[in-house]
This record gives C-alpha cells, structure tokens and sequence, in this order.
C-alpha cells in the first residue's frame, strides 16, 4: 500500500507521454511465469484495488485544486523493482497459504483478518483504502478444488466435444475426432493430461 500511494501521486505530476509503468505488461510477465490462472486473477483484484485508490484521490486533490507536497516519483527505476520483488512475496505466499485459501471458512477469516488490520492502523487508513484492501482479496480464496469432466456425442458422430471446467475460473474445450482414433480411452486420457495445468 506504501508503494502505491507513490504510484497514485504520479498521475497528477507526471506529464503525458511520459514513461510508465505498464501494470498489464508487468503483470503478463508474472503469469506467464508462474502458468496459474490464481495468480492472474489475485493480481487482476490488485489492479482493481489500486485503481480505487487512485480515484478517489485524484478526484480529492481536484476538488481541492492540488495534491500534497511530494517528491518527483521515478516509476521505471524505483517503483519497477519494488513492484517486483512485492510480486514475487506475494506469489511465494499464494502457493505457501494455497490449503487456507482453499478452506470453507476462508472468506469469513480474510474479513477478520482485514478488520484487525483497519483498526490497527485506524489512524493511516481511511475509509477508501480499508474499501481497498477488502478488493484486493476479493480473489483470495479459491474454494473447493472441483473439478469437471464432460464429454458430449454418440457413436453416430465422429466429432465429440469435450470440456473441462475447474478451480479458479479455469476452463478448456477439445474437439475429439473419432476417425484419428481420439475416441479411445487411452487416446483421451492424455489428451486431458495435455489440457490440464502443470499443477493440479
């Protein structure tokens, strides 16, 4: 939250076309390493969360006229690489709490947990950033591991779909064709193990 309230001042100082730091382009390079679609949607619900603060500050600081004093931010070599070693905490700690996360009672304990920090901090955190951190957990909690098979066609068809639906949004179609031999159970089964992420 520290290292936002940076990147929330630089909008009003930093002139257009200057350079930034492009949230989606950081972001792509985390999934892309990490290959879970939980860390895709934790960190979309991060974006969200930071967003909300920035407006309604800037929206704050316009209708008073200006923003608080503030030191010249340097988003590419300064916030860059606290970002990043932020990012790698938080993806280490999604894969450490990955059975707490799971837990039925997960939401109700993120809430209790997010509400011993506001008011331990009452007197740094307004209402808009206690809002804030409620979005960024939004997509904490990743709830039973589900997952779902189905194969639609008869033996009069050649094409047979099939779908496999998921934990954390994840979802994959598959067109079976019967005259490549890719309705024998074999065939299948590694087709699915293909389809499916490398951790399960």
């Amino acid at each position: 939250m520290q290292i936002a309230q940076k990147i929330h001042t630089s909008p009003w100082f930093t002139p257009p076309g200057a350079n930034r730091i492009s949230r989606r382009r950081r972001g792509e390079r985390i999934i892309n390493a990490c290959g879970q679609q939980l860390v895709s949607n934790f960190f979309t619900a991060q974006i969200e969360a930071n967003k909300l603060v920035q407006y309604a500050l800037l929206s704050e600081w316009r209708r008073v006229g200006n923003a608080p004093d503030h030191t010249p931010v340097d988003l590419a070599n300064t916030i860059r690489p606290e970002l990043d070693a932020v990012d790698k905490t938080l993806i280490a700690e999604l894969d450490e709490s990955t059975a707490t996360r799971a837990s039925a009672s997960c939401r109700i304990e993120i809430a209790k947990a997010v509400g011993i920090y506001v008011s331990a901090h009452k007197n740094s955190l307004g209402t808009i950033k206690a809002i804030s951190l409620d979005r960024a957990l939004a997509t904490a909690c990743i709830g039973p591991r589900n997952w779902r098979l189905e194969i639609l066609g008869s033996q009069g068809t050649d094409r047979w779909e099939m779908k496999i639906t998921g934990p954390n949004g994840f979802e994959r179609s598959y067109t079976l064709e019967g005259g490549i031999g890719q309705h024998e159970p074999n065939v299948v089964a590694a087709i699915i193990a293909r389809m499916l992420p490398a951790r399960v």
